[in-house]
């Protein structure tokens, strides 16, 4: 045993300063690829805006001006930086315990500019999120406006539209049942789910058999097999479910639409149609709540949405984002957990700021509550871009849908202050499980990231009414920050920091953390708490492999996920889409406007091939006046005790199981 500790004594006093030197220079060659891919998408990017400018472009001079103004500036920037170090850096003695024994005197101040700006930004963005948190309105306050809304008839319509392709029965059903447990009124909801497939699928059926049945126990695992559903007694007949139908489900009024395939935004575009012509005759119109198909909606939520779109004193909001955390229950998986630390610090703090600032530079699909009138006004341009015209335009518009979407309401409605951010309405997503497809993942969010931002710094209507903002999201473009986090610590690792190291390290991240700490207990998200300093050290080497990996797949025109179909090939898919777009924006000349009242909403898209989609049931328009805002649950048209969905299970089946739902 001593002849083995003397041993590994000796192989560390012989190359344990290689070892330590490998170990630094690992690092500062982590930090700096993930300071080139992100300074080579950008200018790739912004040459492109300069050269070819923006779709659907008010400003086409102004644009490219402003593009090229901003290449030039963040070109020479980041050129001079690295070129400072790579001249003046003196390799044999880095590290040295004063900066200025590394680093030549006079060019040392010059290279300190930017940590101390990120400093100044790091505590503005947690004074931004601690002001929001402390401005936020108790439980209490929002049931109680809730209560007062119901005494007057006030509380507005909300209908939730779901995307749905190729989810878990099991996690979708967790998703819908979380909308049933909200505390805001059932009878003022109603929720849609548009599945992106017009087949008759297992996990259509599935959704169907557990609308029906309304069971407390099921088997899910019978449930996402074919002859499970067979042995159930579940027809496999698309004669025998209509295109679009109503389910009263636990007092909730659900409909589920069927689409042809196209991706996450094709479906929302086929429900938004459907919506226009279900509510074209009303005169108020419901809020829309974008939800995904795995997330857990938490119970108030919806109420906290409300609460903050229509009684925030002198600010009229268009469109809301909440607190999108990581399932973590029952697990201590190091992926998950570094998640859901992940997101709930940078949407704490950034959105915190960004919202302080003027605008919100993303609603995320998973969670956001926008008007009605709102995303009707950007609809023909946003559903319009389905095919994109290269590949910049579809890392835009189709990676980055969300942002996308954000810029145009931006820019369609620049006052201040509509697009917000309600960290009091929160919902848990499910995060991903695999280095594989997280890879995929941030791969799809940084291209899609860095595209939309690229053409925000670019507009001169965001850059009119939001200077703040675009500074902000500016200054986070340099994206130097990693580089100057790693050369710090790692002076402070090796007993060689200064000052400035230690001073830099306590102040940057020192109110994160309590920040975080405060965060997660009040939420109950107490992982996030001593998660947080692992979180430093290795994300941005994750970001790194991320960001050089985007770099390297620009050009490949896909998902990166369950969707990678989405973007189709065939023109003919791009046909259909165009004829929904025409009839989004024909208004009352188009063929939505045509049906009557009493007739059957046509909202199945043209179909590609075989025979014709089974007509759909008569769909009730949905009396959106005051008069209707009492206790009873909604129920759709026709009799009292039956459904509009007829309902394609044997009874046999529906006897399998006797444990209904109460």
């Amino acid at each position: 045993m001593a002849t083995f500790v003397e041993a590994v004594e000796q192989f560390f006093r012989a190359y344990g300063p290689y070892i330590v030197y490998a170990i630094v220079w690992f690092f500062l060659l982590i930090a700096f690829l993930h300071a080139f891919s992100y300074f080579v998408t950008y200018v790739v990017t912004l040459g492109n805006v300069v050269i070819y400018g923006e779709k659907n472009q008010d400003h086409p001079f102004l644009t490219r001006f402003v593009a090229g103004t901003f290449l030039i500036l963040y070109a020479c920037y980041n050129v001079g930086v690295y070129s400072l170090l790579i001249l003046t850096l003196n390799f044999r003695h880095a590290f040295w315990a004063f900066p200025w024994g590394t680093l030549d005197a006079t060019l040392t101040i010059i290279l300190m500019l930017e940590p101390l700006a990120l400093v100044a930004v790091s505590w503005f963005k947690v004074g931004c999120a601690v002001n929001s948190w402390r401005r936020a309105p108790s439980e209490d306050e929002v049931l109680r406006a809730l209560s007062e809304g119901r005494k007057k008839k006030t509380n507005p319509y909300v209908t939730v539209v779901m995307p749905i392709y190729n989810e878990p029965i099991e996690t979708l059903m967790i998703a819908i049942n979380s909308v049933t447990k909200t505390k805001y009124p059932l009878n003022r909801l109603h929720l849609v789910l548009a599945f992106d497939s017009d087949e008759v699928s297992t996990l259509y059926r599935s959704v169907i058999y557990c609308l029906m049945t309304n069971k407390t126990k099921i088997d899910y695992e019978k449930l996402s097999t074919s002859e499970g559903l067979d042995e159930l007694g579940v027809s496999s007949e698309a004669r025998e479910f209509p295109v679009i139908g109503d389910i009263m489900y636990r007092n909730l009024k659900v409909t589920p639409c069927r689409f042809e395939h196209g991706g996450k935004r094709h479906a929302q575009m086929c429900a938004f149609r459907y919506l226009s012509s279900l509510y074209k005759n009303q005169e108020t119109k419901p809020l829309l709540l974008f939800i995904d198909s795995d997330i857990e909606l938490e119970v108030h939520a919806i109420p906290n949405f409300i609460y903050d779109m229509n009684r925030q004193p002198g600010i009229y909001r268009e469109a809301l984002t909440g607190l999108i955390t990581c399932k973590t229950a029952g697990t201590y998986s190091f992926l998950k957990v570094l998640q859901d630390t992940e997101y709930i610090e940078s949407q704490m703090l950034q959105r915190n700021s960004e919202d302080y600032l003027g605008s919100v530079s993303c609603l995320p699909g998973a969670l956001t509550m926008v008007r009605f009138e709102t995303l009707a006004s950007v609809a023909p341009v946003y559903f319009g871009n389905m095919d994109a015209v290269d590949t910049f335009d579809f890392n835009r518009t189709h990676l980055g849908e969300d942002r996308y979407l954000t810029h145009l309401i931006m820019e369609k409605r620049p006052e201040k202050y509509r697009i917000g951010f309600c960290p009091s309405a929160r919902c848990k997503t499910e995060g991903c499980e695999t280095f594989r497809s997280l890879m995929k993942q941030r791969r799809r969010w940084y291209l899609g990231t860095v595209t939309n931002e690229i053409y925000q710094l670019t507009s001169p209507i965001i850059w009119r009414q939001f200077p703040g903002l675009n500074c902000l999201i500016g200054l986070s473009a340099l994206q130097n920050g990693p580089l100057f986090i790693y050369v710090f610590f790692l002076q402070i690792l090796q007993g060689q920091g200064t000052w400035y190291s230690y001073g830099y390290a306590v102040g940057i991240f020192g109110p994160i953390w309590m920040f975080i700490i405060f965060v997660g207990w009040k939420i109950g998200r107490r992982k996030i708490t001593w998660f947080y300093p692992i979180v430093l050290v290795c994300l941005p080497i994750m970001a790194a492999s991320f960001q050089v990996y985007g770099m390297m797949t620009f050009n490949v025109r896909t998902w990166g996920g369950p969707r990678a179909a989405a973007a189709r090939k065939d023109g003919a898919a791009a046909d259909n889409d165009r004829a929904l777009v025409e009839v989004l924006a024909a208004g009352d000349k188009g063929p939505v406007a045509k049906l009557s009242s009493d007739a059957p909403v046509q909202a199945q898209p043209v179909r590609r091939s075989g025979p014709a989609a089974p007509q759909p049931v008569a769909v009730p328009r949905r009396d959106l006046s005051d008069k209707n805002d009492s206790d009873a649950p909604l129920k759709p048209a026709g009799d009292d005790d039956k459904k509009i969905l007829p309902l394609p299970i044997s009874q046999e089946g529906i006897k399998a199981d006797s444990s209904q739902a109460v």
